[in-house]
């Protein structure tokens, strides 16, 4: 049998169209701008993605998340507004997706980051679609380097994953309005929809919509405009339901809101905001307080930021002029209604921030992407045409305004990219506070400290000394809540800034303090025997760290430190009262740091879920109160049986007191109603609502 040789690449048709098509395709300078625009965006989108902002915002969005990931729970709600309400819960929806891999902050951003470099794609398609590719090239390149859109494009917060729905929705306007595709409706309205189901600010945005339904009259698309606001009602409906109450009320929160929080010029103040997030201009004020470290906060380069400032000025007084004149000329007319949504979106946008209804922020303004962009991009398309006048009558003048025009567009584009790397530099070895804030490399060090630590000890709770105690309101609890929340129980002391203790009674305790504590804490920690185990020392852009361990110990040597014990004094909400300590050589005018020792048992479910204080008051001899504190270290979110605390109390003597002998009266009481819990006898039946302590003594 023989075997016959065919030339190389004869019976693969297949395998040459593909070739043929791919050379075609890199041959594209359409393609080659896309994927080259795309490459850079998502370079300075995902690198180090280990300094972004991670606050407790971004926390808190994450934990609601987990609610849908690890607790199957929808929730109705997302966080609050700042008009009053609480926003719709998609942020939360959204988020859930990258939680299905895991619970690092960095695969949320990096998802966020996504999204957001499929919005710089959307933006070239869509201006290479209606546009021209030279005005989609740099329309692209704008939005992908400005650092202000790099830098919204990756936390874990609301006005960081609107630009993709925002593109989504120009093109569905752009389809509806100058193609006449009856899905663009359906898609506008949606794409609208969902954007203000993530938060707000969008709002203006829906004038763009209303304008449109009105200049195209017979040419809109009811039943697909009726179905996008039918899905769009099905999104909202959760929400609503469970705002039912504050929306009816809205019109008065946001009255209220723009009462309280409107600027002295919110117009001059929306229009500099505005400019900011298309120049990178102001990117040093998230330098915080080492805002005279920032290089190009002073660098003689800055001025391609007023560059850039001046284009989307332009920008924004162009295209409502290329609206006018394309309405006035015929020839040009099929344009008119292109340049007029862009003018729409920019107009409605500025003008509804300006009325001052809300603080003017540069993230309220994220809603002006990618129109900002588009505008500032046809400014350059429109002045590049403008030199082919001069081809012909002057070539070399031609050729030289070309390469100007080029040469200060790439030096922009260089600039900007590169501030972008310098902030990730700067904000991972400096103080940004007041700016940037704590990178979440900072937070994930204490993490796998803590974590570390309590692998090698064998503990699965760490009692933690921090800035706050509330995991929903305060950052430092709220992002630590988060971090170690997958692996370990974190209890926080210290609330309200009551200095309290948890003592190793019958359990070993494992201690995480980020803030410096008085001596009398420091001083009881080395009484129990409290060893440091690890440190994060302090450093610029961190958060120092101590991780000290303490070995069980029984709870009757426990009680063996305290100064004077009571015996026990039994509190009807599971509180059991130990003792106390009063300094010696007490003065009147001193500052008196008062211990009381605590024990918990069981806590009454009709207490468990109402917030307590504890009270201490310094009586005279007639029974009247010379000083008093009150407050509450311990969260009731913490009460576990066999825990034994340690509360200190500062009381401030008055420098007029006598000298001599006084009693000491303590308890406890609810907030909600200021009524006091009953002290118990041994028959479990209330016998007064204080106890009687002392006599104290405060001398000459």
């Amino acid at each position: 049998m023989g075997v016959t040789l065919r030339p190389l690449g004869e019976g693969r048709p297949m395998h040459s169209a593909l070739w043929r098509a791919l050379r075609a395709r890199l041959a594209d300078p359409a393609f080659i701008a896309l994927w080259g625009i795309v490459l850079v965006a998502a370079v300075l989108r995902l690198a180090s993605l280990d300094v972004i902002e991670f606050k407790g915002d971004e926390a808190g969005h994450l934990v609601r998340a987990l609610q849908i990931v690890e607790g199957h729970r929808l929730p109705l709600v997302g966080s609050q507004a700042s008009v009053g309400i609480a926003k719709p819960p998609m942020m939360s929806v959204l988020m859930a997706i990258p939680l299905l891999f895991g619970r690092d902050p960095r695969l949320a951003s990096g998802f966020i980051a996504l999204l957001n470099v499929g919005a710089v794609a959307g933006c070239f398609l869509l201006v290479r679609r209606y546009y021209g590719l030279r005005a989609a090239a740099v329309a692209g390149v704008l939005f992908a380097v400005n650092p202000w859109a790099v830098v919204f494009s990756r936390k874990v917060f609301t006005a960081d994953v609107l630009a993709p729905f925002l593109v989504l929705y120009l093109y569905a306007l752009h389809a509806a309005v100058v193609d006449g595709a009856r899905r663009g409706w359906l898609l506008a309205v949606l794409a609208l929809g969902i954007a203000l189901s993530v938060t707000f600010s969008p709002l203006p945005l829906a004038l763009v919509l209303l304008a449109s339904i009105v200049a195209c009259g017979r040419r809109v698309r009811w039943g697909y405009l009726l179905a996008g606001g039918g899905l769009t009602l099905l999104v909202f409906m959760p929400y609503l339901y469970a705002e039912r109450g504050l929306l009816l009320n809205l019109a008065s929160l946001l009255g209220s809101a723009g009462h309280t929080s409107a600027s002295a010029s919110p117009g001059a103040s929306a229009l500099q905001a505005a400019t900011w997030l298309h120049s990178g201009r102001n990117i040093g004020s998230l330098a915080g307080a080492s805002f005279a470290a920032f290089a190009p906060a002073h660098s003689p380069l800055r001025g391609l930021d007023g560059l850039a400032a001046l284009l989307f000025a332009a920008g924004v007084v162009g295209v409502v002029a290329m609206a006018v004149e394309a309405w006035l000329r015929p020839a040009k007319r099929s344009m008119a209604s292109r340049y007029a949504l862009l003018a729409l979106w920019l107009v409605a946008s500025l003008g509804v921030v300006s009325l001052g209804i809300v603080p003017v922020e540069t993230q309220y303004l994220v809603i002006l992407y990618p129109a900002g962009f588009v505008a500032m991009a046809l400014v350059v398309d429109r002045g590049w045409a403008g030199l082919d006048a001069l081809r012909r009558g002057h070539p070399t003048g031609w050729r030289l305004a070309q390469l100007g025009l080029g040469a200060l567009l790439v030096a922009v584009v260089l600039w900007q990219a590169y501030c972008v790397f310098y902030l990730y530099g700067f904000v991972a070895g400096h103080d940004t506070a007041g700016g940037y804030g704590v990178p979440l490399r900072s937070w994930l060090a204490i993490r796998n400290l803590v974590r570390r630590e309590a692998a090698a000890t064998g503990v699965d709770e760490v009692w933690a000394i921090v800035d706050g105690t509330d995991v929903g309101y305060e950052q430092t609890p709220a992002i630590l809540n988060y971090l170690l929340g997958a692996d370990l129980r974190v209890t926080f002391l210290g609330q309200g800034g009551n200095e309290s203790l948890l003592l190793p009674a019958g359990r070993p305790a494992l201690y995480l303090l980020t803030r410096t504590v008085p001596p009398e804490v420091q001083a009881m920690l080395s009484r129990v025997g409290a060893q440091e185990r690890a440190t994060l020392p302090a450093s610029p852009g961190g958060v120092p760290a101590r991780v000290l361990f303490a070995p069980e110990r029984p709870v009757q040597e426990l009680r063996l430190l305290i100064p004077v014990p009571a015996g026990e004094s039994v509190l009807d909400s599971g509180l059991v009262f130990l003792g106390y300590g009063w300094p010696a050589g007490v003065r009147p005018g001193d500052t008196v740091r008062l211990a009381t020792y605590w024990s918990l048992r069981d806590t009454p479910a009709a207490e468990r879920w109402v917030a307590h204080s504890l009270f201490i008051h310094l009586l005279g001899a007639d029974g009247v109160t010379v000083t008093q504190h009150d407050g509450l270290g311990l969260p009731e979110r913490y009460w576990q049986p066999g825990l034994m605390l340690v509360q200190w109390f500062e009381l401030q003597l008055p420098a007029t007191m006598p000298v001599g002998d006084y009693t000491l009266l303590t308890g406890m009481y609810r907030l909600s109603d200021v009524s006091a819990n009953h002290v118990l006898d041994q028959a479990g039946a209330p016998a007064g609502d204080s106890i009687r302590l002392g006599p104290v003594h405060v001398g000459g």
